[in-house]
């Protein structure tokens, strides 16, 4: 081993680290997004979508005369409309149904909990 090789050899390393140190960052930002966007109810996603169709971002909905926003606005009422109907039937609607699917649940919560 020379003296050459050495010193690249922890040139490479120390890219490496730096490297690691990047992905590290961008795995988080790329988390940091997912958690946000999972914490949106499907209205707010469904809002975001025909925002999106029409190339705006918030600030540019906010900007917009009032006849344009109610445009958009009837835009993500039907949106989010259609999104309710697709959810019919789907999971619980509520601690009365979560009751009667599930004997353990009683007014919702587990038996152990509403005691």
């Amino acid at each position: 081993m020379t003296i050459g090789s050495i010193g690249a050899a922890g040139q490479v390393g120390s890219t490496s680290k730096a490297k690691a140190g990047g992905d590290s960052a961008a795995f988080a930002e790329i988390l940091e997004a997912f958690k946000k966007e999972a914490a949106k109810t499907p209205a707010e996603r469904a809002r975001d979508e025909v925002l999106r169709q029409h190339g705006l971002t918030e600030d540019g909905y906010r900007s917009l005369p009032p006849d344009q926003k109610k445009v958009i606005d009837a835009e993500v009422a039907t949106a989010v409309q259609r999104v309710l109907r697709a959810d019919r039937g789907k999971g619980f609607k509520g601690a009365r149904s979560a009751a009667a699917v599930s004997p353990g649940i009683a007014g919702g919560l587990p038996a152990f909990l509403s005691a």
